[in-house]
């Protein structure tokens, strides 16, 4: 991705996290006006996604209801007992982005590099 297209992500996905994070509402989340712009910029975002949902300095976005929509598919599967445990739903998550190529967890270097366009 160019970096106006990381700018303009970073600048969408703070405000879908900012515009969300006091929702439980899925389908209010989806109608964020930022949800369909996000998904509008494709698979390409998915590293960025991850990035930004591993940084601990960042609040918010429920990236496990808008990525399955980005891909086109849930390719994962949660046991009953799971659902509803956000640990869990994000480990699996980042277990597939890792066997997928889409996280490396170097997030250290991103950060350094301001690649999320916010003051750290």
């Amino acid at each position: 991705m160019i970096p106006e297209q990381i700018k303009k992500f970073n600048d969408l996905a703070e405000r879908w996290e900012r515009g969300t994070m006091h929702l439980s509402s899925t389908r209010q989340m989806k109608n964020h006006p930022t949800y369909k712009e996000i998904l509008s910029m494709g698979k390409e975002i998915l590293p960025f996604i991850f990035e930004r949902w591993a940084d601990p300095n960042i609040l918010g976005g429920s990236w496990e209801i808008l990525i399955p929509e980005l891909i086109g598919h849930m390719p994962i599967k949660f046991e009953e007992k799971e659902q509803g445990h956000m640990d869990i739903i994000k480990d699996k998550w980042f277990e597939w982005a890792k066997e997928n190529g889409y996280y490396d967890g170097d997030l250290q270097t991103r950060i350094s590099n301001n690649l999320f366009g916010t003051k750290f």
